[in-house]
């Protein structure tokens, strides 16, 4: 799902830009504003439920997943307003899916090693 998402905000991201606008936008309806927050916190539920998934199986790195769950966002959130601020960085440097994704998964040292 990340990388899908990752990959589609590469290639358009205009569309997170408008999503933002219509979220952050004064002139924005209150009921389109609402539409949007909605959208938003079921993607959070969704991407939350997928890294506690995750973590059960081992796949995700065992720290707490609204902290993950923000980095996640954050990340994209960042890539977003690259665009607007630097599009040239942006296009040339856009980072590969599977860099973002490290940021979720377990090291392959114990977590013991990894804290030293």
């Amino acid at each position: 799902m990340l990388t899908r998402l990752i990959e589609n905000r590469r290639e358009h991201p205009e569309v997170a830009q408008l999503h933002e606008q219509v979220q952050s936008a004064e002139a924005t309806p209150p009921d389109l504003r609402e539409q949007a927050r909605q959208v938003n916190q079921a993607f959070a539920d969704l991407l939350r439920q997928l890294i506690v998934e995750g973590q059960a199986e081992g796949s995700v790195i065992d720290a707490d997943p609204d902290q993950l769950l923000t980095v996640v966002s954050a990340t994209l959130d960042g890539l977003t307003r690259l665009v607007v601020s630097n599009p040239e960085r942006y296009h040339q440097h856009f980072p590969d899916a599977s860099i973002i994704l490290t940021m979720l998964k377990p090291s392959p040292l114990g977590s013991e090693e990894r804290k030293e």
